[in-house]
């Protein structure tokens, strides 16, 4: 069995973003679909990577190493943006992994 899983991340109909996951490793890219311009059709967007001692973020110009409670922090903060701004994330659905 692959240790490799996709996850697509859909808005309404729209098919937003696909998650690939291996072991610990997540990389996100925009997807294929209609709604995003050629230049960025498909292309990474980021990636996080656990190399077990601390979590290295990698996305846009952005590039930063947090420990795991940084990490945790981190989520926090980002949980309750969303919870204030509720329609930036309303309409997301995480679709059933596919391994592959």
């Amino acid at each position: 069995m692959s240790d490799k899983k996709e996850i697509y991340v859909m808005s309404g109909n729209d098919l937003y973003y696909k998650a690939t996951i291996k072991k610990t490793d997540v990389q996100l890219n925009y997807s294929k679909e209609e709604g995003w311009s050629d230049k960025i059709k498909g292309k990474k967007i980021g990636t996080l990577k656990d190399d077990g001692n601390a979590v290295k973020i990698d996305i846009g110009n952005l590039k930063v190493d947090l420990e795991y409670d940084e990490l945790v922090e981190l989520y926090v903060l980002l949980d309750l943006k969303f919870k204030i701004d509720a329609q930036m994330t309303a309409e997301l659905k995480y679709l059933s992994e596919k391994i592959v």
